[in-house]
């Protein structure tokens, strides 16, 4: 019972404690928070992915300022030498009275798109005394956010196999994508996952799979995609898509998918087309692995043009990569006299490639309908001088009645057919 008495006195002694002293602890404790005004001068607006100096105005309404804290939005940062963090904190400051004070930081801003953005700026005194904290904000305007850019565009390739930025050859160059900052420049801070996807296909529709995700490193990504196609023939028109959930999401060129590509490995490259009626020779201006040739390519199509033989005359070439070359094509005497009186004279080539370019009645080649990206059109006669590729250099019969047909045509995987 007395150990009782003595519990019970001590919480008697802890309660009157309180009551009598809260006259006095109660205005200390409890006292309001100070009060500050922070401005940005001026309001900043920077593009997204920019990274840009901030002016801040501070001043105290009561008590003294000592230290000031200011956190950025989420997606922006404080940028420090290379290091980039959530806040900044002054400190050593004495900003009271009348006083405002200009803080100056750098800060990088978001890449995602937002019509304004919340920034948060802590206040203390020097006896630790916070105050009231301040929201700011701050826009950015929306047409000026981060990008994704196909910097290694896919170019056409073989079923299967990997895409990269030389058609038909699986060493080059991979496909990247790379993110922009607002004004254009790579965002080398960028380390985030890209993905790749099939935006797009027009004939012979494919499966993508390969190495189709990807981190950034500083900025930019590399893959190794291949489109496994779903139907026995070429698949045209094909396109591929890159994301990120905090970038908008962008498309690539277009380029085909064949189910054969042989390169060459000699100069001239002489391509064997046994079987058919059509044989094919070239030489480049750069020789190299890039030089290839394809036959049997159908669905080509140039207006009010009727094609001697779809499945024989039909010829796919790749140049070296940024070189031209001259192919040769020998068709054989059957082929060009196929209807009485249909000479050499008769015979045009209508070509397709993924550019524009001039055709043989002086227009310009017109987009192919069945392969987006795509142009489509009879070759004009090279000019002497300076000829410009794509372009028929000559044509004329041998002895035997072969027809030889030369043109000139730039790297890629142009498309020609007599």
């Amino acid at each position: 019972m007395k150990r009782t008495r003595i519990r019970a006195l001590v919480g008697a002694t802890i309660v009157v404690g309180l009551l009598a002293g809260s006259a006095v602890l109660m205005p200390a404790a409890f006292a309001a928070t100070p009060t500050f005004n922070a401005t940005f001068a001026p309001a900043a607006t920077p593009k997204g992915g920019d990274e840009a100096t901030y002016m801040m105005n501070v001043s105290s309404n009561n008590g003294s300022i000592s230290t000031v804290t200011v956190t950025a939005p989420t997606g922006f940062s404080i940028v420090t030498g290379t290091t980039r963090l959530p806040s900044v904190t002054f400190t050593g400051l004495s900003i009271s009275g009348s006083a405002v004070q200009t803080l100056s930081f750098h800060a990088r801003a978001a890449c995602t798109p937002g019509s304004s953005y919340q920034w948060t700026v802590n206040a203390a005194q020097k006896n630790g005394t916070q105050y009231v904290p301040v929201t700011l904000t701050s826009s950015v305007g929306v047409d000026s956010v981060c990008s994704l850019r196909f910097s290694g565009q896919p170019t056409s390739a073989v079923d299967g196999e990997t895409i990269t930025t030389v058609p038909y050859s699986t060493a080059s160059d991979p496909v990247s994508v790379e993110v922009l900052e607002g004004d254009g420049v790579r965002d080398q801070s960028f380390g985030g996952t890209i993905n790749l996807s099939t935006a797009a296909q027009t004939a012979g529709g494919g499966t993508l799979g390969g190495a189709i995700s990807a981190a950034a490193n500083q900025g930019r990504a590399a893959f190794a995609p291949a489109i496994t196609l779903n139907q026995g023939g070429a698949g045209f028109g094909f396109q591929l898509s890159a994301a990120n959930s905090l970038v908008p999401t962008a498309s690539s060129g277009f380029f085909s998918v064949q189910t054969e590509f042989t390169p060459c490995t000699a100069t001239p490259c002489t391509t064997d087309t046994s079987g058919t009626e059509l044989e094919t020779t070239a030489t480049a201006n750069n020789p190299g692995n890039g030089l290839a040739s394809s036959v049997g390519i159908a669905d080509l199509e140039c207006s009010g043009y009727t094609p001697v033989s779809v499945e024989q005359a039909t010829n796919e070439f790749i140049a070296p990569h940024g070189a031209t070359a001259v192919v040769t094509d020998l068709l054989a005497k059957g082929v060009i006299h196929n209807t009485s009186n249909n000479g050499i004279s008769q015979v045009f080539t209508c070509f397709r490639q993924d550019a524009p370019f001039s055709t043989l009645n002086g227009g310009q080649a017109s987009q192919d309908p069945s392969h987006p990206g795509f142009y489509v059109g009879l070759l004009a006669t090279c000019k002497n001088k300076r000829p410009v590729a794509p372009c028929e250099i000559s044509k004329n019969e041998t002895n035997s009645g072969v027809g030889v047909i030369k043109y000139l045509i730039n790297s890629g995987d142009p498309v020609g057919h007599h």
